[in-house]
């Protein structure tokens, strides 16, 4: 990621070829990688993160998105008490081979202030409940 933000800077700076232009473009993308990297949280932080409440509305929007929704028409939650909130989208559906019905879905998640978006699979069981799969 480094590499490319270092390109992009180039790019919009115009590359020095003096080594210490150079030096300072390298530094200014360094710098904006470790905000980029600070501002975007890995899932597990995410999920670490949230509270049982956030983790029952999360789950309560799943199970209405996958149930109710087409692809790319998201179910919102918000928890007023941590700030906390996230969007259930949609994307594929399919049957796997054994006849299971099954969707992939895209959870956009602000969980402390931080950012992410994890991609999941939910299988529908045969009493109806839906069970995350990756």
């Amino acid at each position: 990621m480094r590499g490319l933000v270092v390109l992009l800077c180039c790019g919009l700076a115009g590359c020095a070829t003096a080594e210490s232009g150079a030096s300072q473009i390298q530094k200014a993308a360094s710098g904006l990688v470790d905000r980029i990297e600070a501002a975007f949280a890995s899932p597990t932080e995410l999920y670490d993160g949230m509270t049982e409440d956030d983790v029952a509305l999360a789950v309560a929007a799943m199970r209405m998105a996958l149930e109710t929704k087409n692809a790319e028409e998201g179910v919102e939650w918000a928890n007023s008490t941590t700030g906390n909130q996230g969007t259930i989208v949609p994307r594929r559906t399919f049957v796997t081979d054994l006849g299971a019905f099954c969707r992939d879905y895209d959870e956009h998640l602000r969980v402390g202030g931080r950012d992410g978006v994890v991609r999941n699979t939910a299988c529908r069981s045969d009493d109806g409940d839906w069970i995350w799969t990756s």
